[in-house]
């Protein structure tokens, strides 16, 4: 028995240092940065850009067909702790496509609020409280957004139904370019659907692929070496009382504690799956 209980300790050591070490990974991962860029034309703190077609050096406003070729929103390189200088800019224009910043945005949807989805409106390089027709999200609204106040000027657009006059402002977003997750036909691209919808349920928010298998990684992990741990110490402890039954009880004791061990493991993998989505 002495001989499972020094396996156990070891995968659990094991198990632990897995953990341990995404989970400090994320936030390196996560960390804000700014790449800079051209541009031909004149382009707004706040406004949402894609990389212009045929050259990855230059940026222009994002329109709303854009969706999956979002680059990021225009920030000053001042806004983020790493910035990357594109040295043969005359005048950079710096990008940003994680954390959170101000984003222009628009009532064309309806009036915005906080933890509403973000995507691009029909004003270019401006963005709209999201619904299930879009298929990609910009971010999460950090604030609210009614039109009547704190705003930066209106426009007309031309709808089916005439013209609709919006307000437009400007309001922080997390920002976390992804697939909506309350788009009628989502379908993540390289995530399976059932994995997708399984982090939206925990998250209530995008989650990249890179999180996604990062926490069903360490499921499996735990699961595995909970299954190991169960295992071991019932075929041992089987084998134990049939070689001597009067120690029945110490035995059972044994494996119950060995059970609670594999219990342990199976919900540090679920907090650590949990950290590894939220974070």
């Amino acid at each position: 028995m002495n001989k499972y209980k020094r396996v156990i300790k070891r995968l659990l050591l094991i198990l632990s240092l897995a953990v341990f070490t995404l989970i400090s990974a994320m936030p390196a991962y996560a960390q804000k940065i700014t790449q800079g860029y051209q541009s031909d034309g004149s382009l707004q703190k706040g406004m949402i850009v894609r990389l212009k077609p045929g050259d990855g050096s230059k940026v222009q406003p994002a329109e709303r067909a854009d969706g999956s070729n979002v680059l990021g929103v225009v920030v000053s390189s001042a806004e983020a702790g790493v910035s990357l200088s594109n040295t043969a800019a005359a005048e950079e224009i710096f990008v940003a496509n994680s954390g959170q910043f101000d984003v222009l945005v628009s009532t064309q949807n309806g009036p915005i609020n906080i933890g509403d989805y973000i995507s691009i409106s029909s004003v270019a390089g401006v963005g709209m409280k999201s619904d299930g027709n879009q298929e990609f999200v910009l971010g999460k609204a950090l604030d609210a957004f009614d039109g009547k106040s704190m705003t930066e000027g209106t426009t007309v657009l031309k709808t089916s139904t005439g013209d609709q006059q919006v307000s437009l402002g400007r309001i922080g977003i997390e920002i976390s370019v992804a697939h909506n997750p309350k788009y009628q036909k989502n379908s993540p691209a390289g995530v399976p659907e059932v994995l997708a919808k399984l982090a939206q349920v925990v998250t209530d928010q995008p989650v990249s692929a890179f999180r996604i298998y990062a926490g069903t990684t360490v499921a499996l992990l735990s699961v595995i070496v909970a299954g190991v741990i169960l295992f071991a110490g019932v075929r041992t402890g089987m084998t134990a009382v049939g070689r001597n039954p009067l120690a029945k009880k110490t035995i059972f004791r044994n494996l119950i504690q060995v059970t609670l061990m594999a219990l342990i493991v199976f919900v540090i993998g679920g907090i650590g799956v949990y950290l590894l989505l939220r974070i």
